[in-house]
């Protein structure tokens, strides 16, 4: 009997970080001949600081399409420390309201996003193309 569940409630705690995964076509020699030939695989450091591997980015609350949306700007930042050219193609398997793309559109990234909930893909179709 399950009933004493009725009104109990997983308690999933909001984590205070999530992993980005970064990923790149393999390299035939090294990883610095990748580099050099498909302008992937390195990151860019700003005023010659190695980026540190937690990044801090306020959440706007006011205008949030999805529950578990990330900020633009933290998007942006991710974009401008490993996409060394604009020709990379940035992809989100996960798009959910288009936040990626976005961030894409505003510095000019090539884009390719994936979303299975109709409703959020519509959403994040009608955010990215919004953007001039």
């Amino acid at each position: 009997n399950f009933n004493c569940y009725n009104n109990y409630r997983i308690g999933n705690l909001a984590p205070y970080y999530e992993p980005i995964i970064f990923a790149m076509k393999p390299y035939s020699k090294t990883l610095t001949d990748s580099i050099l030939e498909n302008n992937i695989g390195g990151f860019i450091c700003n005023n010659d600081k190695i980026p540190s591997n937690i990044i801090e980015c306020p959440i706007n609350k006011k205008n949030k399409y999805h529950e578990t949306e990330k900020p633009i700007k933290l998007i942006e930042n991710l974009i401008n420390i490993f996409s060394i050219s604009n020709d990379n193609i940035i992809l989100d398997f996960t798009m959910g309201s288009g936040s990626t793309g976005v961030a894409c559109r505003n510095l000019n990234r090539k884009f390719i996003g994936i979303e299975l909930d109709e409703n959020y893909f519509n959403i994040a179709k009608d955010r990215i193309e919004s953007i001039i």
